[in-house]
């Protein structure tokens, strides 16, 4: 054999005995024959290439880079998250890539999406209680009556058309009563009626009906009282069969009213639609109100579709004293000599109309 033969097996096996590593925690692999030894650096960017830096290439054949790149590819596949060095973080970013988002994303969201749900629940918490309290209130509690002597009188009222500090008449106990009258008080107990001020518009009626009362009885009247307190409950059948039991000469039912609009004010006569006694004592009232002048008032008006007035047999009148949802009528309505002259004026209505039907 010749030369060149054994020149050839020598260096296949020089190549055979050619060592290929991986240096730990770095990205280069060196390979090593016995002439010298090679160094291919791994620079693999995000994309995943790698760029490879031969400090021997001028040795370099192509079965020694066979054998580099199938070491490369073996080494890359080892490669796991877990890794220490640059290529184990870098496909640990590639995984959230793929995903679309990055770790200070998904943890940014976590945090938005946990301040969400303390703000749903607080929400909830603070409504809940709102309910709960408004329930209670609406079930429990009742604003207390003003007591009358804690109101300011309203300083434009007519002094002059009543005296409160004279002496009630007291009727001569031999005479009969000029007539009987039923005096209802509007709403009560479970019924409080509107709410606009502060007090209810039932208590606000019971002190009215009562003042009323009173002054009737001076003048010789027998008067009935649907109810003298806040706690009686009366449906509308019962309060008109009261005063059709007792054949009643006269009905007066006493209310407050109330509007969307504060600027809506006056007080109302409703007569039962009808009946020619109730549209003359509603005129009578309207009559003696007008005379004074400091009193607003939106007339007389028939209705037919007031309960109270319709199962009612004679002469009936329903009065909305004024509304509370106007501030200055408001205020004239919670003063004790207000409804102390308003009163007087209803008073004097109903004598009128007993005289002018005895």
């Amino acid at each position: 054999m010749t030369n060149e033969y054994y020149e050839n097996q020598e260096n296949q096996e020089n190549s055979g005995q050619n060592a290929i590593r991986r240096t730990v925690g770095s990205n280069e692999i060196r390979i090593s024959d016995g002439s010298g030894e090679s160094r291919i650096t791994d620079d693999s960017d995000e994309s995943g290439e790698y760029h490879k830096s031969d400090e021997n290439t001028s040795r370099q054949t192509d079965s020694e880079r066979s054998i580099i790149n199938d070491a490369h590819g073996a080494a890359g596949a080892r490669h796991t998250p877990d890794s220490t060095g640059k290529t184990a973080n870098r496909i640990f970013v590639n995984d959230f890539s793929r995903n679309g988002l990055s770790k200070g994303e998904i943890r940014r969201r976590r945090i938005r999406r946990r301040n969400q749900d303390r703000a749903i629940r607080i929400a909830l918490i603070f409504f809940t209680g709102f309910l709960c309290g408004s329930l209670f209130t609406g079930l429990f509690l009742r604003p207390q009556a003003i007591p009358a002597s804690a109101v300011a009188n309203n300083p434009e009222e007519n002094s002059a058309a009543y005296d409160e500090t004279a002496e009630p008449e007291t009727p001569d106990a031999d005479q009969p009563p000029l007539g009987i009258v039923v005096i209802d008080a509007g709403h009560g107990g479970k019924d409080p009626g509107c709410m606009e001020s502060s007090v209810w518009e039932s208590e606000l009626n019971l002190q009215m009906a009562l003042k009323l009362q009173a002054k009737l009885e001076a003048k010789g009247v027998q008067v009935l009282m649907t109810r003298t307190d806040d706690e009686v409950t009366l449906s509308l059948a019962e309060r008109a069969e009261l005063a059709n039991d007792h054949k009643a000469d006269v009905f007066v039912s006493i209310h407050q009213n109330s509007y969307t609009s504060p600027q809506i004010s006056g007080i109302e006569f409703f007569y039962k639609e009808g009946e020619p006694g109730s549209e003359a004592l509603a005129g009578l009232f309207e009559e003696n109100i007008q005379s004074d002048g400091s009193i607003s008032s939106r007339g007389i008006k028939a209705s037919g579709d007031l309960k109270v007035l319709r199962l009612s047999k004679g002469p009936a009148v329903l009065i909305e004293s004024g509304y509370l949802t106007n501030p200055a009528e408001e205020k004239n309505l919670l003063s004790d000599s207000y409804q102390d002259k308003l009163m007087g004026y209803i008073a004097d209505g109903i004598i009128k109309f007993l005289e002018q039907e005895a």
